[in-house]
């Protein structure tokens, strides 16, 4: 849930400081369904493997295979 909670953009800083701190493996399905643009993308699932985000490492495992 920490890798595909987005908290670095305007919808989390949106939140107010109860909800960001309540933050935890339960709330956060509730949060990211409520707000999907708390969701990291892109989100791939390739192989049993899930990569979250398009960073170089990320790049790296999906050219990879």
């Amino acid at each position: 849930w920490e890798i595909l909670l987005n908290k670095r953009g305007t919808t989390w800083r949106g939140l107010d400081a109860a909800e960001k701190d309540s933050a935890n493996e339960t709330t956060a399905a509730a949060l990211m369904a409520a707000h999907p643009a708390l969701i990291k993308r892109p989100v791939f699932e390739i192989d049993g493997r899930v990569i979250v985000g398009f960073k170089d490492e990320q790049r790296r495992l999906l050219e990879d295979g």
